[in-house]
């Protein structure tokens, strides 16, 4: 990592000019005394004037030199600063080209995710209703099936394109990587030794633990792919104090204490046109059909939307090395979770007010309730949702897409709950929207569900809503 060239006076090259100034103000005393010097030690004319000669000659010949030393100085410090400028503008290009295909890649999934809550959800609904005995449910537990490889695909997308709905909390990462090393194991194949260096003493961060999950899970598989032949991974996990800023392939990492993740491989590497799209979305340099070009790209959303910076080095023949910069965190221990229940919670005779402005979510979720013996309201949209709740009299329990048209699902609650306080609440989303609307719904720890879900996430989640202490 690197200092960056810094305009004006107290760049790099500044030395240069000092030197330049006290050589003026010394040459300026040279001149002005020089003559009364040599007067007054040399009293032969001639030996005063030859003398003099050679000094001119001196003071010209010094002056050269160091001028000549300036210009290139000074040039080199222009392309140094044009450097710069060049590489902030193609990184200020290549973000407006992700952000461009984030928000492409985020409303695709977004819909997909739809989609596939409905397919699921019928496929769901539909073998509840057959025997166990019946042929056709195998067909249906496939759909399921591949609807789930479907939905994490969908999660990559959102995690590229930094959309996704994410529950940070304090992490150990020692503990974290120790949970994942028999997944990422098989993940690099048996020809790929995997060795990790943790240190005892690791900081804490604050992430989401099924994100790091998925970064320790894409950098093991870029790193298998890298060595087809076999090789080492190195996972190594360090806590690192910054006193300036640092930088690295255009990443600036601001002063502070944070916990280092390096992944070293003994791959074959890449050249310097290969690692300028290594990130980007849909990159990839394998075979058609080998590989989505995701797998980098997510890592970097994640690690962008958890606050933090990762940088890569890498040669060809000489392997290739990530390293993942989280910062430190130092608040408050929170309380401990409530255990997820081992048995699928029985239904109810509860209100439910189901709000989302897909008509097939909406049916399908209407479906997986009422089969449970729950009282269901079903409204598409903002305005249809207040009208609803205020003909019912009272409901127990609000579900509602965050995005909603023209308003969210957040500021529906804010309007029922003032309505009627005490009002219980869950979220669902396809995608995530604003920062702040998710922040004012982890701030009031309310529960959230992703889509898509199956019938049994749906039912836990209602369950778990209903039975948890009003707010």
């Amino acid at each position: 990592m690197t200092e960056p060239v810094k305009p004006g006076l107290d760049g790099p090259d500044f030395s240069a000019y000092k030197i330049a100034g006290l050589y003026a103000v010394l040459g300026g005393l040279w001149i002005t005394f020089s003559d009364r010097l040599l007067w007054a030690l040399v009293k032969d004319q001639a030996w005063v004037n030859s003398l003099q000669t050679y000094k001119g000659w001196f003071y010209v010949a010094v002056t050269a030199v160091l001028l000549y030393f300036l210009i290139r100085t000074a040039l080199a410090r222009i392309k140094r600063l044009e450097e710069a400028r060049r590489a902030t503008e193609l990184k200020f290009l290549q973000a407006q080209k992700m952000e461009l295909v984030g928000r492409l890649a985020s409303g695709v999934a977004h819909d997909f995710n739809n989609v596939l809550t409905a397919i699921m959800g019928l496929a769901q609904i539909t073998m509840r209703s057959m025997d166990e005995a019946d042929t056709r449910r195998a067909d249906l537990e496939d759909i399921i099936n591949f609807s789930g490889h479907a939905a994490a695909l969908t999660s990559q997308l959102l995690a590229f394109s930094r959309k996704q709905f994410f529950q940070p909390r304090p992490l150990d990462l020692n503990a974290q990587i120790k949970t994942s090393e028999k997944m990422l194991r098989r993940a690099a194949g048996e020809a790929v030794g995997i060795e990790f260096q943790l240190a005892g003493d690791l900081w804490k961060v604050m992430a989401d633990p099924s994100q790091v999950d998925q970064v320790l899970l894409n950098l093991a598989v870029n790193a298998r792919d890298a060595m087809p032949q076999g090789g080492k991974l190195s996972i190594k996990a360090a806590n690192l104090e910054v006193g300036k800023s640092l930088h690295a392939d255009g990443e600036e990492l601001p002063p502070g204490e944070y916990v280092m993740l390096t992944a070293r491989d003994t791959g074959c590497g890449m050249d310097q046109a290969t690692m300028a799209r290594a990130f980007e979305p849909f990159f990839t340099t394998k075979e058609l059909g080998k590989g989505t070009g995701l797998g980098l790209s997510v890592v970097h959303g994640i690690v962008e939307q958890a606050g933090g910076r990762i940088t890569m080095e890498s040669k060809p023949a000489e392997g290739t090395v990530f390293r993942i910069c989280l910062p430190r965190y130092s608040g408050p221990e929170p309380a401990p979770a409530p255990a997820a229940p081992r048995e699928l919670p029985a239904g109810g005779k509860e209100t439910v007010l189901l709000v989302d402005d897909q008509p097939e979510i909406l049916m399908v979720m209407r479906r997986i309730a009422e089969s449970q013996g729950y009282t269901v309201l079903g409204a598409g949209s903002y305005e249809e949702a207040l009208a609803r709740a205020a003909s019912a009299g009272r409901i127990d329990l609000l579900v509602t897409d965050i995005l909603l048209t023209g308003k969210s699902g957040v500021d529906l609650a804010d309007r029922l709950l003032e309505r009627q306080p005490g009002l219980k609440a869950l979220f669902i989303s396809g995608q995530a929207a604003d920062p702040g609307v998710y922040d004012r719904v982890a701030a009031k720890n309310r529960p959230f569900l992703p889509k898509p879900f199956t019938a049994e996430a749906l039912l836990a989640k209602v369950r778990q809503a209903l039975d948890a202490p009003a707010a």
